[in-house]
């Protein structure tokens, strides 16, 4: 299996928000593309551009990803 990098782990939306980020579980029980998420600007499961909102969706590249840097 291919080690993953820093530089190769794209870094989602700083408005992505997921359950598991509130609600405490085991380590390594979590599959956070599995979650329900939503987005902070929009309260939903779509973004501000009308798009479902996810782990890889909410990436650099879409219209409204914000890195928060």
């Amino acid at each position: 299996m291919d080690e993953v990098t820093w530089d190769e782990t794209p870094l989602p939306c700083i408005h992505l928000r997921r359950k598991t980020m509130y609600i405490a579980s085991a380590p390594g029980t979590s599959d956070k593309r599995n979650e329900p998420h939503w987005c902070l600007k929009t309260m939903r499961i779509y973004g501000p551009d009308d798009k479902l909102v996810g782990c890889e969706e909410c990436a650099e590249g879409r219209e409204c990803y914000d890195p928060g840097y």
